[in-house]
C-alpha cells in the first residue's frame, strides 16, 4: 500500500480526532511528501492512529501550540489563537513536523533544554517553507537568527539534524568556528527568548546576538571554512536594519549598526551588495535547507 493511502486509512480510524482535524492533517502530508518526498513517514503513520487533542492552559509557557512527544497529543492554546491571528495551516504543520520526528523521546533536535528554542525556530522556518504563512509569528526575531547561523554553518546541517534527531551535527558545525561557540549562541538565544516572552528584553540584546554570529561570520571566513559568496549574500539580506517583530523594545538604531557591520565584511571579501539587494531585504526568512 502507498504510503499516504495508509496514512489515510491511520487517520481514519483515530476516533480521538474530528473530521475537521482529519481532513486538515492528511491534507498538509500530502503537501509535505510532495516538497519532501525522500523523508520516511512510518513514524508518523504509527503516532497519527492514536494521536490526542487537547488544550495548553494559560499557566503553561508552551506558546500557542505543542507537541506532547511522551503522551503522543497536539496541544493547542483557544485563549491565544482566538486573541491573535495566527496561520492554522502553519501551526498545523509545525505539529505535523515534530510527529515525523519523534523519537518518542523529543523531536527534531530538540535533545536537550539549551536547543529547544532553535528547533523550535527551525521548525517555523521549515513550516513558512513548505505551507507559507500568512499571519503573525511569535518568533520573527529567532527564525532570523536561526536562519543566519544555518548559512555560517551550512544550509544542510540544520536540515540533517532536524530530520536525523542529532543536534551533535550542528554543534560540532559551530565548534569548529571556535571553542565553546555553541554553548554561547544558544545561552545568548534562550536567554534572548525568555526575556522576550516574560516582556523583559533588554533593547540591544537582538542586535547583540546578530554581531555574535558576525563573529562567528568572520571566524569561518578567516580560517577557510565560509568560501561560498552566495552565503555572505544571503546573510546580507537576512540581516534587518530594522525589528521584523512586534516587539517595541528593540533598539533600531543597533540594529542598523548590525547592518553597517555585515557591509564591511563582504567589502573586505571584495562582494559588492546591488542596488536591488539594497532595496529588497529579505523579510520573510528563507528555508536553509
Amino acid at each position: 500500500m502507498d504510503i499516504l493511502d495508509s496514512i489515510k486509512s491511520s487517520i481514519e480510524s483515530n476516533t480521538n480526532l474530528d473530521n475537521m482535524t482529519k481532513s486538515k492533517i492528511f491534507e498538509l502530508i500530502i503537501i509535505f511528501n510532495n516538497k519532501f518526498s525522500d523523508i520516511k513517514l512510518d513514524k508518523f503513520n504509527e503516532l497519527v492512529k492514536t494521536v490526542k487533542l487537547g488544550r495548553i492552559s494559560k499557566y503553561e509557557s508552551l506558546g500557542t501550540s505543542f507537541y506532547d512527544v511522551t503522551n503522543n497529543e497536539i496541544l493547542f492554546s483557544p485563549n491565544r489563537i482566538e486573541n491573535i491571528d495566527y496561520d492554522l495551516d502553519n501551526l498545523f504543520m509545525r505539529i505535523i513536523l515534530s510527529m515525523i520526528t519523534s523519537n518518542g523521546k523529543y523531536s527534531g533536535f530538540n535533545s536537550t533544554p539549551d536547543l529547544r528554542v532553535l528547533n523550535s525556530a527551525y521548525e517555523e522556518i521549515l513550516a513558512n517553507y513548505i505551507v507559507g504563512c500568512s499571519e503573525v509569528s511569535d518568533q520573527e526575531e529567532e527564525m532570523v537568527i536561526t536562519n543566519i547561523l544555518a548559512n555560517i554553518t551550512g544550509k544542510n546541517k540544520l536540515f540533517d539534524a532536524y530530520f536525523t534527531n542529532n543536534g551533535q551535527i550542528i554543534t560540532d558545525s559551530v565548534n569548529q568556528l571556535g571553542p565553546n561557540y555553541m554553548n554561547i549562541f544558544t545561552n545568548k538565544l534562550n536567554h534572548f527568548s525568555e526575556a522576550k516572552q516574560n516582556g523583559a528584553i533588554h533593547e540591544d540584546e537582538y542586535a547583540n546576538i546578530l554581531m555574535t554570529l558576525l563573529e562567528f561570520l568572520t571566524k569561518g571566513i578567516e580560517k577557510g571554512i565560509i568560501k561560498d559568496e552566495n552565503v555572505l549574500t544571503d546573510i546580507y539580506a537576512l540581516v534587518p536594519d530594522s525589528s521584523m517583530g512586534y516587539n517595541d523594545s528593540i533598539n533600531h538604531g543597533k540594529l542598523k549598526e548590525v547592518k553597517q557591520k555585515i557591509k564591511e565584511i563582504l567589502t573586505r571579501c571584495n562582494i559588492v551588495v546591488d542596488y536591488y539587494q539594497e532595496q529588497q531585504p529579505v523579510m520573510q526568512p528563507k528555508l536553509a535547507a
